[in-house]
């Protein structure tokens, strides 16, 4: 330990005083020394960009404001009788300015020295708790942030902070589900200690894989390719939850309701989707707008789109061949936008917070929408 303080002091040199004052408040002070009391020295990382560590040091009615040195972006400073830093009051204060967190100090003893680790101001001001007593051979001198121990006996000296460091704070969970399992593929509505979340939607539309059957998203603001032949491309268009947390307060309802991760299971997504929901879609030219509105029906094509909402609470989209867009002498790309309205804040039932619609304007009851671009092949 002897020889570990000789290299310390060696790269600490003292750093001389500008000014003694009375009553210094040093508000760009972001870390200080727990117990500040006798001789010792502290050592710890300059913040990116310091070019200068200040402190201001504190004792009794005198305050000592400096600069401590700093050489390889490594911050150091002694406090001793010899430079006039060192204090032997019970209220002294060591605050330092520009440092990282990681940084730590040491206090000489008559006999040994003790090390403890610099505190941030942001926490002195948490719950600090009581360090157990080892009974009257070991003093305990508080301090702010740490205690002082001292065996009688031998002289050791310890310092224990007293802020201990908290847990991360844990966000609360999202309102929705929970419990799903074999035995109960329902699972149970989470509504209590929960997150509630804005009541936004997704217009999730998805197109069927011709070779395996699996459930393709169509992303929004994606691209549909046009078939060439007389077949057709068939998508689905329904409304879920955004996913920031909603429950269902039906107590015969499954609680997965509108919740989007099951928007891609073909088993459950009729089942899951929002209800109450009516649809329109546009074709758009690249003109301004939204373009040619789509009536639903599949004589009702435009620019060889098509729709039907013969199902309950979603959107059935027929793309076909269209010589005018797509041919030897033509290329032109569409965009559909497939827009969801809800006449009223409670049509999907149970649902809680309310689904946000618009509620006024040319787009009153608008919950939500998604757009693709149809491309030639």
């Amino acid at each position: 330990m002897k020889h570990f303080l000789v290299a310390l002091a060696l790269c600490a040199a003292p750093a001389a005083a500008s000014a003694q004052t009375v009553g210094v408040v040093c508000t760009a002070c972001d870390h200080v020394v727990p117990y500040f009391r006798g001789e010792g020295g502290l050592i710890a990382t300059a913040a990116e960009g310091t070019e200068q560590v200040t402190f201001v040091a504190s004792c009794g009615s005198v305050s000592v404001t400096g600069e401590a040195d700093v050489a390889g972006g490594t911050a150091s400073q002694l406090f001793s009788y010899q430079n006039g830093l060192a204090c032997d009051e019970e209220d002294g204060s060591l605050e330092i300015a520009g440092l990282k967190d990681g940084g730590w100090y040491w206090i000489t003893d008559a006999r040994n020295s003790a090390v403890g680790g610099l505190v941030s101001k942001d926490i002195l001001d948490n719950e600090k708790t009581a360090i157990t007593s080892a009974g009257a051979g070991v003093s305990m001198t508080p301090g702010n942030g740490a205690v002082f121990l001292k065996e009688a006996s031998t002289g050791r000296v310890g310092i224990l902070p007293n802020i201990l460091p908290s847990p991360p704070a844990v966000p609360p969970r999202k309102c929705g589900y929970t419990g799903v399992t074999a035995a109960d593929p329902d699972g149970t509505p989470v509504n209590t200690e929960c997150a509630l979340g804005d009541g936004g939607t997704l217009v999730v539309v998805t197109s069927t894989n011709a070779i395996d059957g699996s459930t393709v998203q169509v992303a929004d603001k994606g691209v549909v390719t046009r078939p060439a032949g007389s077949g057709s491309v068939v998508l689905l268009a329904d409304l879920w939850g955004n996913g920031s947390g909603h429950f269902i307060t039906d107590p015969n309802g499954d609680p997965r309701l509108g919740h989007p991760e099951f928007a891609m299971s073909a088993a459950v997504r009729s089942e899951l989707h929002l209800t109450g929901a009516r649809f329109e879609l546009h074709l758009s030219d690249g003109s301004p707008g939204t373009g040619n509105p789509i009536s639903s029906g599949s004589t009702n094509a435009v620019g060889g789109v098509s729709w039907s909402d013969a199902v309950q609470d979603e959107a059935t989209i027929s793309i076909a061949a269209k010589s005018d867009y797509c041919s030897k002498t033509a290329n032109h790309p569409a965009t559909v936008v497939v827009t969801a309205f809800m006449d009223t804040p409670s049509d999907t039932e149970w649902v809680t917070p309310f689904i946000a619609r618009v509620a006024a304007g040319a787009d009153e009851g608008k919950v939500g929408s998604a757009s693709f671009t149809v491309v030639c092949p």
